[in-house]
Order: C-alpha cells, then sequence, then structure tokens
C-alpha cells in the first residue's frame, strides 16, 4: 500500500474504533467470498472482485494497526511464504 493509503487507513480506524471496524472487517469479508462465489459460478465479475478486495485490503490494515500486530503479521507472511515455497522446492 502507499503511504497515504496507510495513514488514511489509521485516521479512518482512530475515527470508528476497533468494535466497528471489527464489524465492517467482517461484512467485507463476506462479500468478497460472495463474489468469489460468483465467479466459480458464472466467471464474470473479476471488477466486482477486485473492488471487495480492495475493501478487505483497507480493513485488513484498519484492523492490524488497532490491534498493533502490522509488524508481527509481515513477521509471520514472510515465516509462510517461505515454508511454502520450501515446501514447492520439495515437490
Amino acid at each position: 500500500m502507499k503511504d497515504y493509503q496507510i495513514e488514511s487507513c489509521k485516521f479512518i480506524a482512530d475515527h470508528y474504533g476497533l468494535e466497528s471496524q471489527l464489524n465492517i472487517l467482517s461484512e467485507e469479508l463476506s462479500e468478497l467470498n460472495k463474489e468469489i462465489c460468483k465467479f466459480k459460478r458464472f466467471g464474470n465479475n473479476i471488477p466486482a472482485i477486485a473492488e471487495e478486495i480492495a475493501d478487505v485490503r483497507i480493513m485488513l490494515v484498519q484492523v492490524e494497526y488497532l490491534f498493533g500486530i502490522d509488524i508481527t503479521v509481515n513477521t509471520q507472511m514472510d515465516n509462510k511464504l517461505d515454508r511454502q515455497l520450501g515446501r514447492m522446492q520439495q515437490e
């Protein structure tokens, strides 16, 4: 994400707070899931998937920030990616 996007997410998160943003994250995850299911059935909704991914990413940044776990999440991502790449080399 771009710096201004991250800062905007933090500003919004501070304004609404954790409880509200957790609820919205849950809603956005459901909406993304719905669009993925539609894609599997009909295959013509890529723009809608992109929009929902953007919504989910925005909410994830906010929740990571509100929990104070953004560094931990990045470390976990590195570990999981390294592990999967190692598995792929073993195939």
